[in-house]
This record gives C-alpha cells, sequence and structure tokens, in this order.
C-alpha cells in the first residue's frame, strides 16, 4: 500500500514507442517496439551477465564485456578526455538492441513467457487492445482504420483488429533482488551501455540531453503452452537474433560464428559440449575453463592460442567439418547421433499438394527446421557428446592435464580465496576470471596471481603427457582417427559409445609417454617430414592425415588390437568378434604401410626441393643431381614432341640413394615402436621437378 492509502502500481514502468512485426511463412514472429531512453533510465537495462544462467552454457557465451574496449574506444568517441580528439564533431551511436527476459526470484533465466491473455477495451478514443503476459509485461495498442493487421483471441473467440503502428504502449514489472519479473537484457550494444553508464557515474554532465534510441523485442510465441509445438524458447530466440543482428551490421568472428550460429549441426554440438561439461559433476566450470571457446579473434579460434587450455572449439568444429560435409560423413554423423531414434519424429514440411517433403540430402549437417532442433539436441546429447568429453577428460593424456588444473586451482586461488589477506580478493577475480571468462581489467595483481597459476600448471604439465595433444593440427588428426574408428564400429553395429571406448584405449597405448610415438627427435626420426617439417608440426592436410595413420597403425599390433577388440566386442556379437578383429587389424596394418609410402614420398620431395643448397652434401654431389635433374626435365620436354624418347632415371635413382639411410631408419624405428613391419611400396612421385 502506497502512504496515500491506494494500491500500489502493477507495473513498474511504462514506455511508449512504435510496433513492429518481423516474420515469414516459415519463420518465428519477433515483435519489437522503437523507443528512447534518458541517462535516468539506463539503470533499467541489464548486460547479459546479469542473467543467472544456473550452469546453462546457452548465455553464458554473450556475458563477457571487453571493458577495457568499451572505455578505451567508446567513452572517448562520446567524451573525449583533454587533449583528445576525433574524427569530427558528430557523434550518434546506433540503437540498442534489448530483449525481455523472465527471470525467477533468484535471478535465474526462465525458459518460457507465461501463457498470453488477450482483452478488448476502449480508452475514450475508441477500442484498445491488450496482451498481457502474466505479471512481466503487458502490451496495448490502439485501433486504426486501414492500419496494421493483428489477430486476436479473445474469450475463445478469433478475430482481426487494426491497430495504429505509430502508438505502442509496453508496460513492464521489472525484477528486484528476490522477485521474479522482467529484465531489459542488452543483446547488440554492451559496450555502448557500459561506456554510457561509466560516463554517467564521471562526467554525467556531458551526456545529460542524449536520449539514446533503443529497440525493444520479445518473442510473442514463446510461451509455456507452446513449448509442446516446439516454439523456440526465450534463450534460443535471443541467441539466434544476436547472430542475425551481427551477421548484418558487423561480422560475428571467432569462436561465436560457431557458438551462436546454426547453420550446421557444428554448433549445437559444440554448444552442448560446453554446456555438458559444465554440469557434469565431475567436470563444472573449471573443466570448461580449459576449453576455448569466446575467442574473439578469427585466426586465433581456429587454433589452441593459451598456453594452459586443452582444446579449442575452433579446433573441434573444423574437425567436423571435413568429416561430415560430403554424403559418406553425413551417414556416419546420422550413425553417431543414432538419428533412427528420432526419424519419425521429424519434420521436414508440406509440398504444394500438402504431402510430406522428403528428408534433404544434406541433413543432419545442415537444412534442420527448428521444429527439428530439440530432437536433435535431445540426440546429440545422448550420443555425440558425451564421447567427445571422453576423448578430452577421460583419456589418459588429457585427464591428467585437468586433473593438475584443478588441483592447482584448488591450492592456489580457491584456498588463497577463502583466507583473510589482501590477496584473497585478487584471487576472486581470477576465479571469476577462470569459471565465468570475466576479464581482468586494470587490477595488475590479479594479472600477476593469474601469470603465476598458468606458469604453474604449465611445469607440473611438462613431462606428464606428450605436449603435442595440445596442437590444432593433432587434435584435427586424432578427432579423424576416432571417426575411422566409428566407421569400423558401424559395420557391426557397434554404437558411437563402445566404439568411442575402444578408441580410448587405442589413443591411451598411442600417447603413452614411455612409448614417445610422438617426441620429435633423433629416436622417432620418421616423424620427419611427415608429422613434423624441423621442429615445427606440418600445419597441412596430409600432416593431419598421418597423425590420424599413425595413431590408427597401432591397430596393426596384435596385442593392442586384442585390447580394443575385448572393449568393443561385446556389442558386435560372438559370430561377428573374428571379422571386426581382422577389420581393426587390417586397418592398422594399411594406415602404418601407408604412413610409410607416403613418408617415403614426402622425404623424396623434400630432398628434392633443399639439395641445392644442402651444405651437408659436397659441390661435387649437388652437381650430380643438377646435371641429372636438368637431363629428366629436357626428356620430358622432349618427350612432347616425340614419344619415343625415353625417360632417364639417374636422378630418380639418385634422390633415392641419398635419402635411402634416413628412409631405412625411419622404418627401422617405426616397426620397433609399432611391434610389426609396415609393409611400404616405394612408389617415386614424379610431380617435383624443381
Amino acid at each position: 500500500m502506497s502512504r496515500r492509502g491506494g494500491k500500489l502500481p502493477e507495473w513498474s514502468h511504462t514506455k511508449d514507442g512504435q510496433f513492429g512485426f518481423f516474420s515469414t511463412d516459415i519463420t518465428v514472429p519477433i515483435e519489437y517496439m522503437l523507443t528512447t531512453f534518458g541517462v535516468n533510465e539506463l539503470s533499467l537495462l541489464s548486460y547479459a551477465r546479469d542473467t543467472q544462467t544456473a550452469l546453462n552454457f546457452d548465455l553464458l557465451m554473450q556475458r563477457d564485456i571487453d571493458e577495457g574496449r568499451a572505455l578505451a574506444e567508446i567513452s572517448q568517441y562520446i567524451s573525449p578526455k583533454e587533449g583528445g580528439s576525433k574524427k569530427d564533431d558528430i557523434v550518434f551511436l546506433p540503437p540498442l538492441l534489448a530483449a525481455i527476459v523472465p527471470v525467477t526470484e533468484d535471478g535465474s533465466l526462465s525458459q518460457y513467457y507465461p501463457d498470453c491473455e488477450e482483452s478488448v477495451g476502449e480508452d475514450g478514443h475508441g477500442e484498445i487492445y491488450k496482451r498481457r503476459w502474466g505479471r512481466l509485461f503487458q502490451v496495448t495498442h490502439y485501433d486504426l482504420d486501414d492500419g496494421y493487421p493483428l489477430a486476436l483471441e479473445v474469450n475463445g473467440e478469433k478475430r482481426e483488429v487494426s491497430i495504429d503502428p505509430s502508438k505502442l504502449t509496453v508496460e513492464f514489472s521489472l525484477a528486484s533482488e528476490g522477485a521474479a519479473g522482467a529484465k531489459l537484457v542488452v543483446i547488440d550494444g554492451q559496450h555502448r551501455l557500459f561506456a554510457l553508464k561509466h560516463l554517467q557515474k564521471t562526467c554525467r554532465g556531458k551526456i545529460e540531453r542524449i536520449l539514446l534510441p533503443v529497440c525493444i523485442l520479445y518473442s510473442p510465441l514463446s510461451t509455456k503452452s507452446k513449448a509442446a509445438d516446439h516454439i523456440p524458447s526465450v534463450p534460443k530466440v535471443l541467441r539466434d537474433l544476436f547472430v542475425d543482428v551481427n551477421s548484418t551490421v558487423e561480422r560475428v568472428s571467432g569462436h561465436f560464428v560457431i557458438l551462436l550460429s546454426d547453420q550446421t549441426l557444428s554448433s549445437p554440438i559444440c554448444r552442448a559440449f560446453c554446456d555438458e561439461i559444465m554440469k557434469k559433476y565431475d567436470l563444472g566450470r573449471q573443466a570448461l575453463s580449459l576449453v576455448e571457446w569466446n575467442t574473439k579473434n578469427h585466426k586465433e579460434s581456429l587454433t589452441i592460442s593459451k598456453s594452459y587450455t586443452i582444446t579449442s572449439l575452433g579446433v573441434i568444429d573444423e574437425a567436423f567439418k571435413a568429416a561430415f560435409s560430403d554424403r559418406d560423413g553425413r551417414r556416419l554423423l546420422a550413425y553417431m547421433i543414432n538419428l533412427g531414434e528420432i526419424e519419425d519424429r521429424l519434420d521436414f514440411g508440406l509440398d504444394e499438394n500438402d504431402q510430406p517433403l522428403p528428408m534433404p540430402s544434406e541433413f543432419p549437417w545442415r537444412d534442420f527446421r527448428y521444429q527439428n532442433k530439440p530432437y536433435l539436441d535431445e540426440c546429440i546429447r545422448k550420443h555425440l557428446v558425451p564421447n567427445l568429453i571422453k576423448i578430452f577428460f577421460h583419456s589418459d593424456p588429457y585427464r591428467k592435464h585437468f586433473e593438475i588444473f584443478s588441483r592447482l586451482f584448488k591450492t592456489k586461488l580457491e584456498d588463497m580465496a577463502g583466507e583473510r589477506c589482501p590477496e584473497a580478493e585478487h584471487a576472486k577475480v581470477v576465479i571469476n576470471h577462470f569459471l565465468d571468462s570475466n576479464p581482468i581489467y586494470q587490477n595488475p595483481s590479479a594479472e600477476s596471481l593469474k601469470a603465476a597459476f598458468i606458469s604453474d600448471v604449465e611445469r607440473e604439465a611438462a613431462g606428464s603427457y606428450p605436449r603435442i595433444i595440445r596442437n590444432n593440427v593433432f587434435q584435427r588428426g586424432m578427432l579423424s582417427a576416432w571417426f575411422g574408428m566409428i566407421s569400423v564400429g558401424r559395420r557391426y553395429q557397434i554404437s558411437i559409445h563402445a566404439a568411442t571406448d575402444g578408441f580410448i584405449r587405442l589413443l591411451d597405448r598411442a600417447l603413452s609417454v614411455k612409448m614417445g610415438t610422438f617426441e620429435n627427435d633423433d629416436k622417432h626420426y620418421y616423424l620427419q617430414e611427415s608429422v613434423y617439417s624441423g621442429v615445427k608440426i606440418r600445419p597441412t592436410k596430409e600432416g593431419r592425415d598421418q597423425i590420424q595413420r599413425l595413431i590408427t597403425a597401432f591397430l596393426g599390433n596384435a596385442k593392442v588390437c586384442e585390447e580394443v577388440v575385448a572393449i568393443m566386442s561385446a556389442e558386435a556379437g560372438p559370430d561377428n568378434v573374428d571379422a571386426l578383429r581382422d577389420d581393426l587389424s587390417n586397418k592398422g596394418q594399411a594406415d602404418a604401410a601407408y604412413f610409410a609410402h607416403t613418408l617415403f614420398s614426402a622425404r623424396r620431395k623434400a630432398f628434392v626441393v633443399s639439395y641445392k643448397s644442402d651444405l651437408q652434401l659436397s659441390a661435387t654431389e649437388r652437381e650430380k643431381l643438377a646435371l641429372a635433374q636438368q637431363a629428366l626435365q629436357d626428356a620430358k620436354v622432349r618427350k612432347k614432341a616425340d614419344s619415343e624418347i625415353e625417360i632417364p632415371t639417374d636422378f630418380d635413382d639418385l634422390v633415392r640413394e641419398h635419402i635411402k639411410h634416413d628412409y631405412d631408419l625411419s622404418l627401422k624405428q617405426l616397426a620397433h615402436l609399432l611391434g610389426f613391419q609396415p609393409v611400404a611400396e616405394e612408389k617415386v612421385e614424379e610431380d617435383v621437378e624443381d
């Protein structure tokens, strides 16, 4: 009750503006209001990070604000410091895009609005039409002859009315501490809002007269009763809108392209991968700290750019693109997610005769309608994602890194944050940086503490597992080997779960520190010109393929193969065990042989390119090779005019002679590593002449 005895107002805030509607015949409708906010109303607008997500990854990816950029660029643009300069005297910020978001008493995001109630009344000037979504917000329209048509349902009766789009009133019950309600969450323009709030505190007079353009939007059908019809939830709508807006105005870059776009199934997989890591009791938010998911720089997002992380979504996404973009890959993907489990529930629309359309040729990799996404997401989370998590957190080398990180996180950060000492607050800042991806801004002590922690992780991790496991080229080869294992299992209807368990056993053997499979030293000379070129990993498709072949080659070892078969055979049936063993063994031996063959070709190419400047060869040897190569090239030119001309083999024979020792040593080391002799065909490649 108010002091005058009246009732408290039902709505805490009211805004007037213009009405807008956006939808096509196949898309979910979005309604919006164009209005303005004064400086005193900035507090009504919230950041995405202000909304609790209850360990849900969907909005966590929009929580961080680059405060340094907001202050350095946007604040300086609006209000330059003394001595600063602008390009011109005209200043304007584009509209903020704010969504009406439902939150609970504890500030957690709700998935849907309450159901909409519609009513008709009068205000003395004509009919008014109200639509109300519970205690969150209410929209009032005003009638206008020949205005915008709006469909209503009042007391079970459907009717179409004509409204004035130039006038709209929206009333909100904005959430407060301990009370449920609505929040106006800025999904585009967070940096502008941060800069304006900063200026409001530090130099209010300079922005006092600004009326900021704001577009407030909502998804009218994202209600509880519509959930059964697979209408997208509020978080889903916000994510898709973020992509649409930023794709047309400013290129979405880095990991946000992967996480926010739904052009291919890779995006739902990567989102579910992060979300499931957060939810698992034995992993959680510390584990998510080891996955690079919010790198904004496009180039850095395609690699593993941080010194303490396990993997990057860009690496996983690139591996998926390489594997699933063609027809065979899509078939494998359908098997990996067990598409048959939901096939009878999928909806691909109707043709002109109202007959169901067939499944698109590129489904499930792309061309999935929003009606099908919940079913696909169900399969992804049930079948594919748990096994992707197994690889990066349960296989021996990656598990060791996670255990080191978790132990030091507790002893170096969490324990310090719980102490009564000056460093405790800085430790909390670093913890929030890792767990919530909150940036560390203008806090040298926290930056120093973070650097020391990362240094401790690196020091303890050294020698605990092969260094190569954190390389993006290696991981793409490793995932390719995983897909190959599942492909073999598919022949015997072995699930992705059993096939992945078998693959992890194979991976643990191949990545054993004792084996040293990928250690680039003189004991593993087979890695040169196959996986490495000098001290650097070869960032080529052939380099990735050689990594895949070397991992799979261990299946040619009878003992390793038997261990893998023992894991996978339970689902193959007793009659198929021998065939499964033969298939896996043959795959291992074939990949070992091809690894050796391509190693010969690669060594030959490298020698042909470099022999003229190789000072380990005598001048006489280099001259002899050059003359033989010139003779070979001349003969090829003459042969175009006279097919009877014979092509000399002198140059090829000399090259083979020079690389024979290194190649034979490589084969000997490879055979010792694998426990069997790869059978390699030394086919001379003639495509390199210079």
